[in-house]
């Protein structure tokens, strides 16, 4: 029998025991992840929760602290404005009649009353006749300021406001006036009387006198009386006024 041509021997299969486990495969070691190795501690919410509150409260106080702050500032601001500052006066403001003319009358002999002194402006023309008496007169424009130092009696003016008197005076109680002060303390009623002198209005004055009620004329330095057209203005009569009051004793 040709060799090639023997018969192949069965393969005989070895049965595996039921009892016997296969043998574990190999498997790769085990990897352990970076995080499972980092522990993170564990958080107290509470103690969190209070520093989120505490820290929203002293936030909440400082907002409120610079709101109050930037209130009383502007509140500051307010209340004291800065001054503006003035211009210094100018000596004309200080004293409008500085520019004015000076007239200084002489004693008169023989007369209880002084010399005076008396500021004007120069587009008053000036009059002085003094013999044994004093007449100093302003004019402009029909108007005209008349000083007279001269022998003559005395009188109470009584006003409205004038206590009762026993003596010489002029009932002046119907009497409106203007009454106004000289610079150098002498208190002036000025009122208008009912009578014309050439055909132009006559107005009075009386002076207070001195630690009395009463008013008298004339006054301590002289009479004193203005004359304007019939249709005067009381501007004009102002201005007089401020004229008379720059009248003065001079020693």
């Amino acid at each position: 029998m040709e060799p090639d041509k023997l018969p192949k021997p069965t393969e005989e299969v070895t049965p595996v025991p039921q009892d016997v486990l296969p043998a574990p495969t190999a498997t790769s070691p085990e990897k352990k992840s970076l995080f499972k190795s980092f522990k993170i501690p564990k958080v107290n919410l509470k103690l969190v929760l209070i520093l989120l509150v505490v820290l929203a409260l002293a936030a909440t106080a400082g907002y409120l602290y610079l709101q109050n702050q930037s209130l009383k500032n502007q509140l500051a601001t307010v209340a004291t404005p800065t001054p503006l500052s003035s211009p210094e006066p100018s000596a004309e403001a200080a004293d409008p009649t500085a520019d004015w003319e000076v007239f200084q009358s002489n004693k008169i002999q023989n007369l209880s009353f002084p010399a005076f002194s008396l500021n004007y402006p120069s587009n008053w023309q000036k009059s002085v006749e003094e013999k044994s008496y004093l007449k100093f007169s302003l004019l402009k424009n029909n108007y005209a300021i008349q000083i007279i130092q001269d022998a003559m009696g005395g009188t109470a003016c009584l006003f409205n406001d004038s206590p009762s008197f026993e003596g010489t005076s002029d009932d002046l109680r119907s009497a409106k006036y203007t009454q106004f002060e000289t610079n150098s303390g002498l208190i002036l009623r000025r009122y208008k009387t009912d009578y014309l002198q050439d055909n132009l209005v006559v107005f009075n004055f009386c002076q207070k006198e001195t630690n009395s009620p009463y008013f008298v004329a004339p006054g301590q330095i002289a009479s004193i009386q203005y004359l304007a057209p019939q249709n005067y203005n009381e501007d004009s009569l102002k201005e007089m006024d401020e004229i008379i009051k720059t009248l003065k004793t001079v020693e």
